[in-house]
């Protein structure tokens, strides 16, 4: 549907290749994946004006294990690569493209890439 003709004049897509993702913290522990972890680092680090150091290093926990890890930094590249051409053209058919073929993880990316024509 967002690919359909017009629909990119019409809509500001901000996709954020984060999940439900967090970074391990003094304050409110690390992982594996826990829920109440999360919603405490999104409070004590997101919902704040002013965070603390801890907030946003190290490596993120991510809730569906490292392959949701390697695809969010997929995107995150490609979004960086595609940055000022808007969310249409390419970016959004790479998101697409690889969300198709999870099962094939970080794999998937190299047949998305040839596809889409998103390179370094």
């Amino acid at each position: 549907m967002v690919q359909a003709d017009g629909v990119a004049d019409l809509v500001n897509l901000h996709h954020h290749p984060w999940g439900n993702s967090y970074f391990p913290t003094a304050a409110c522990g690390g992982g594996p994946y826990d829920s109440d972890t999360r919603h405490c680092w999104a409070k004590t680090c997101v919902e704040t004006a002013s965070p603390k150091a801890d907030c946003f290093v190290g490596k993120p926990v991510v809730q569906h294990g490292p392959e949701e890890y390697e695809m969010n930094r997929m995107h995150a590249c490609a979004k960086t690569l595609t940055m000022g051409e808007g969310w249409k053209p390419r970016y959004w058919p790479f998101v697409v493209c690889t969300e198709a073929l999870w099962n094939d993880g970080i794999k998937a990316a190299k047949g998305c890439v040839a596809k889409i024509g998103v390179r370094a």
